[in-house]
């Protein structure tokens, strides 16, 4: 939950959630939605798949 907190003002809540969890798993954050990718580039690893 802290990281989410952090992350708060780079990108939404509810993409903070998913970013903050791929990183404390040390996973990438995999997602079809090319702008919630942009969004969380530098905060996680992402993978966009079309």
């Amino acid at each position: 939950m802290i990281r989410m907190w952090q992350l708060r003002d780079a990108i939404s809540g509810y993409d903070a959630a998913y970013a903050a969890l791929a990183q404390a798993r040390g996973i990438p954050l995999v997602t079809a939605d090319a702008r919630r990718a942009r969004a969380a580039t530098g905060q996680c690893r992402v993978e966009l798949v079309a």
